[in-house]
């Protein structure tokens, strides 16, 4: 489930916040089922005293809800473990094998055929291509 907000006027911390609790109340949740929150770091997400982050979890604490998780721009430290790990070795091996799969017809479609036997979420793969 998901939903994407239009902030048109102003992006303050009680415009995003309002926003936040329109879409929850849309979906008929409370901040008392917000398990995880990320954000970037404006001021007026991660303020200490009034950024979303705290007035979130401000609300679900008062919700009973003592497991809220948060996450401070996942993006860039999910790009920098990948980097610190050195995971080359394992993605030529990635590269390879779906390449090798999406170059052959029949290859392809027997690993779409899997895919399918699985029940898989997902019913193919692309061809990789290195961003720079």
């Amino acid at each position: 489930m998901g939903a994407l907000v239009s902030l048109k006027d102003a992006t303050k911390t009680n415009d995003i916040y309002k926003a936040v609790t329109t879409t929850l109340a849309r979906f008929a949740l409370d901040f008392g089922e917000i398990s995880e929150i990320t954000t970037h770091e404006a001021p007026a997400m991660v303020g200490k005293r009034e950024g979303l982050m705290k007035l979130i979890e401000n609300v679900a604490l008062q919700s009973g809800n003592t497991n809220l998780m948060k996450y401070h721009c996942i993006v860039h430290q999910e790009n920098l473990c990948a980097k610190s790990l050195k995971i080359e070795s394992v993605m030529k091996v990635v590269i390879r094998t779906v390449n090798f799969i999406r170059s052959s017809g029949l290859n392809h479609r027997q690993f779409q055929e899997l895919l399918s036997d699985l029940h898989s979420e997902f019913g193919d793969i692309i061809y990789y291509a290195e961003v720079g």
